[in-house]
């Protein structure tokens, strides 16, 4: 990271170093990825110039008291800007993003409402009409949210009738016969030989010859 960090500071712009969040720093049986194992790369970032601390939450796994301690931790030790960036694979990461919000966390990352949960992020809509009118409202406007989230909404549907309109490409056969490179048309090809669906229709594929393999595979 030195490398990269350094780089960024000789072109004069703004740095921003991530601290990848794992384990579970709310648990008491925590013994490696604790409080003190966050400030102590915190502390070294800030010394090697970084303008913002970066919580890389990846998997999910910070949880809503881990997340508050985490950045109330952080803001004090170090006194920088902390951006919280999460995953809702768990599908608590709103309750994690409003308790780093809680905690003084200067920044959060959250999704357009069609493509947020799972493994993108919190609702974007929801997230800002939670904090409307408190001293945390981030002043962004619910009209313009909801229809940037149509917009995509739409942008989905239309690739997913796109797709159904391709027929799959035919898979290799995964047998040994088939991986030695033999020429010969195995029992397994010949029995799994199935029908392919295209915009809607049930096609043939043609027949095998001795030399092709175009059997599907488990895979």
């Amino acid at each position: 990271m030195r490398v990269a960090i350094d780089a960024v500071l000789e072109s004069g712009k703004l740095c921003e170093a991530a601290i990848c969040y794992s384990g579970n720093l709310s648990s008491p049986h925590e013994r490696k990825y604790t409080l003190d194992y966050y400030l102590k790369l915190a502390r070294e970032l800030k010394a090697a110039g970084t303008h913002i601390l970066g919580i890389k939450d990846m998997a999910g796994l910070c949880q809503p008291r881990a997340a508050y301690d985490l950045v109330k931790a952080l803001r004090e030790e170090t006194d920088l800007p902390v951006h919280f960036h999460t995953h809702d694979t768990s599908g608590i990461a709103a309750a994690s993003v409003f308790a780093a919000i809680a905690a003084g966390a200067d920044a959060v990352d959250a999704a357009m409402d069609s493509m947020s949960g799972l493994t993108s992020q919190p609702n974007l809509g929801s997230i800002v009409e939670a904090l409307r009118f408190g001293r945390r409202d981030p002043g962004l406007d619910g009209e313009h949210i909801r229809t940037i989230s149509h917009y995509w909404a739409r942008c989905e549907n239309n690739m997913r009738r796109s797709k159904a309109t391709i027929a799959p490409a035919p898979r290799k056969c995964m047998c040994t016969a088939c991986r030695a490179g033999s020429t010969r048309i195995c029992a397994n090809r010949r029995a799994r030989w199935a029908s392919t669906t295209h915009a809607g229709r049930k096609s043939r594929e043609p027949t095998p010859t001795s030399t092709t393999c175009l059997a599907m595979s488990s895979r």
